[in-house]
């Protein structure tokens, strides 16, 4: 008699501990996915973290358990402001090229002009002339060096205001299951805050 009390006492134990279970899992659905994890013997969850501050615009409709891709864009934070300094950049990096394709037209004249005097009969130009010649082509070849620079640091900001402008997107560095969300639309976000955290798939 003493056994089968022993065996009833296991049993409802086990009842309750199965109804218990069910309910924190309706509760906290990150919580089974971490228990998951470790019974599993999974790797430790990466946190994935927002590259700098800002307001969370975008989330993709994520929860804890969904599968993600390595690269996969999570979450954009506001980047209205930085799209106006990408279309600013390229405006001014269109505008170096077209002063550096008018600064060679007109340096390529000064060069005609000044082989012309130079190959010319002797007298046809007086020295002066040819000298005069000569500075405005070398005037003119130092200002195309000039644009070309301006061209190249124009390209510099274009490619800075990209980075800055793809630094507002989150996106997942490793395979896995997204183990538990920190942060939702329109949420502020700290530079290096984590967002949420993927348990990475095993290699």
């Amino acid at each position: 008699m003493q056994c089968s009390k022993i065996k009833f006492v296991v049993c409802l134990t086990l009842v309750l501990a199965g109804i218990a279970g069910i309910v924190a899992a309706e509760e906290n659905p990150a919580a089974v996915v971490a228990n998951n994890t470790k019974l599993l013997g999974e790797k430790k969850p990466i946190k994935v973290a927002s590259p700098r501050d800002g307001l969370i615009r975008t989330f993709k409709k994520l929860k804890p358990g969904d599968r993600v891709e390595a690269d996969q864009e999570i979450a954009r934070l506001d980047d209205r402001l930085a799209q106006i300094d990408v279309e600013r950049a390229r405006i001014k990096l269109a505008a170096a090229k077209f002063e550096l394709e008018v600064s060679e037209k007109v340096m390529k004249e000064a060069e005609t002009r000044y082989d012309i005097a130079l190959k010319a009969p002797r007298g046809t130009y007086p020295a002066e002339e040819i000298r005069e010649k000569k500075l405005g082509m070398e005037k003119f070849q130092a200002e195309v060096d000039i644009k070309k620079e301006a061209v190249n640091l124009a390209s510099f900001d274009v490619r800075r205001a990209e980075i800055l402008l793809d630094m507002h997107v989150i996106r997942s560095p490793v395979r896995g299951v997204i183990r538990v969300i920190h942060k939702n639309r329109g949420e502020g976000v700290k530079a290096l805050e984590p967002v949420l955290e993927i348990v990475p798939d095993k290699e």
